[in-house]
């Protein structure tokens, strides 16, 4: 996993220290990448700022248009997003996710 930083609506390689994501029950590696770096960080931080401003001036309808988007890309990707916090915590996953 190289591009996991989305800084300014574009995915990035982090620049920061590596991070290994591990499976506490199995102790095996689920993701690897790099975080941040303080220069990735500061751009983050002004690039939130600027698209609240223009996530402000939206209209109620277009916000809600782009939230319910949000929301089926999630249902479409519920169950690998399940599958990966199972394995990022170790622990079996549970339930019907329908």
């Amino acid at each position: 996993m190289s591009n996991v930083q989305f800084i300014n609506g574009q995915w990035q390689a982090g620049l920061g220290h590596d991070v290994t994501s591990l499976n506490p029950a199995k102790n095996e590696v689920i993701w690897q990448g790099k975080t941040a770096s303080p220069a990735q960080v500061e751009l983050a931080i002004s690039s939130a700022r600027n698209a609240f401003e223009n996530w402000s001036t939206r209209s109620f309808e277009d916000r809600v248009s782009i939230i319910t988007k949000f929301a089926e890309l999630l249902g479409e990707n519920k169950d690998a997003l399940a599958n990966t916090i199972s394995l990022e915590t170790g622990k079996p996953l549970a339930g019907n996710l329908r």
